[in-house]
């Protein structure tokens, strides 16, 4: 299955490669894109060539904040018909659940999990494989539009309590601070925002909940892509859960508001199996550590969720190639 992305998400793009000096209609064709990706905010284009248009135009460009510099320039307004399902939503949280729940008429292959355990909220940032390669550039622009977003609802001035990214600290942090006035926190086991569990009660001024109804209709019915089914669901739950050791399946059906054994049966139906979801999920995530090495293998073992490492040995072996 082909991922796909609306086109708006490469909005400031063509700003930022001017800037450096380079032609962004070349950078479009060394990718693939079509040239009017960048003045057509609805054109569905693979997520896969987002993802080498990002990379390409940060490496060429010789800068690592290439996402950052990109959300500086944008407003959310990008987001189009899905920007109106979150202003009409009744409080902050309701929003962020709405996003985690419709991001795929923006992009598909990007996950968002929010987490809020009374005190303390955790908005988790996941990827899928096919945007590995640009997940600097892909997380720090996904944060820095969210703190965007949420200074919309709560005001200029705010700020989230933490933010997280698995990659390196860069060098400089001058564009960082800009963004979420903060410095975040670099080489964590996760991609976050974390906010207070009072913010996500925040009310949201003026909210219309049949406006908000009719947005998630427009979305479910005539939005720009199909919404992922329910094993791709399964699976961006399981990639999120993986590392905090949380992939069992009650606990993925919990998450779906279904019991264990209803997962099962709809997975079957859909011609896969909890198992093998699971397996996929930890194939994925070898792949990116190889792209990424450093961590030792016990660090390994708790992000693929194995009680063990002796379990997470054997299973590595029989799954290289």
């Amino acid at each position: 299955m082909t991922l796909l992305a609306r086109s708006a998400v490469l909005e400031g793009l063509g700003v930022v490669a001017r800037e450096r000096g380079l032609d962004p209609g070349a950078l479009l064709r060394q990718c693939g894109v079509p040239q009017r990706a960048l003045t057509d905010r609805d054109l569905r284009i693979p997520a896969e060539q987002v993802a080498a248009l990002l990379e390409t135009t940060a490496r060429q460009a010789g800068i690592d904040d290439l996402g950052l510099r990109m959300a500086l320039l944008r407003h959310s307004s990008v987001l189009g018909p899905l920007r109106m399902l979150l202003r009409e939503q009744a409080t902050v949280g309701a929003a962020l659940a709405a996003l985690a729940r419709f991001g795929w008429a923006q992009i598909e292959g990007l996950g968002l999990a929010l987490n809020d355990d009374g005190e303390i909220a955790v908005l988790r940032l996941s990827l899928d494989p096919v945007l590995i390669g640009a997940s600097r550039e892909a997380s720090e622009l996904t944060l820095a539009s969210l703190t965007g977003l949420l200074r919309e609802f709560m005001g200029p001035g705010w700020q989230p309590e933490m933010v997280l990214f698995t990659h390196p600290r860069p060098a400089s942090l001058a564009r960082h601070i800009a963004c979420f006035g903060r410095v975040p926190v670099f080489a964590q086991d996760m991609t976050a925002l974390v906010l207070t569990s009072a913010e996500l009660r925040r009310p949201i001024e003026g909210a219309d909940p049949a406006a908000a109804a009719l947005a998630a209709r427009m979305l479910g019915e005539v939005g720009p892509g199909p919404s992922p089914s329910e094993a791709d669901r399964v699976l961006m739950l399981i990639r999120d859960a993986l590392p905090r050791g949380e992939a069992r399946a009650d606990r993925i059906a919990n998450r779906l508001g279904i019991d264990r054994r209803t997962l099962h049966r709809r997975l079957a139906a859909a011609g896969t199996s909890y198992t093998s979801l699971l397996q996929r999920a930890r194939r994925d995530l070898l792949t990116a550590l190889a792209a990424a090495p450093g961590r030792s293998l016990t660090e390994q073992a708790g992000l693929f969720g194995f009680s063990s490492l002796s379990a997470y040995s054997r299973w590595r072996r029989s799954n290289r190639s």
